[in-house]
């Protein structure tokens, strides 16, 4: 999963490198094509962990924005469930705060 983020990894090291990565069916790295010198490869894993890092902190977020969404919570929806809540009648927000839980658990924070 991680080599995905080859590509642009290579752009973090130098902006002005140009090559090309062929990934294998399985995603992971079969070669590079290089257009301009080829870059150190530690210093291009080095800079793949940071890419990765930063894209699993807010992948969780995208998957749950993506599944709360899916599952009919909306801003919309939470408002009028907590004014309902508000007023004595905890039934919307007790069943969105459910689908919130399970979507949560699903999808942790790294």
């Amino acid at each position: 999963m991680k080599d995905q983020f080859y590509s642009e990894a290579i752009k973090n090291v130098d902006p002005n490198a140009r090559a090309t990565v062929w990934y294998n069916d399985d995603g992971t790295v079969d070669k590079i094509d290089w257009e301009t010198p080829a870059l150190d490869a530690d210093l291009i894993e080095a800079a793949l962990d940071i890419v990765y890092n930063a894209y699993t902190q807010v992948e969780y977020k995208d998957n749950r924005k993506r599944e709360y969404n899916d599952s009919g919570i909306t801003i919309e929806e939470m408002v009028i469930a907590l004014w309902e809540k508000e007023e004595g009648n905890p039934v919307a927000w007790n069943a969105i705060q459910s689908k919130r839980v399970q979507i949560k658990n699903k999808h942790p924070k790294p």
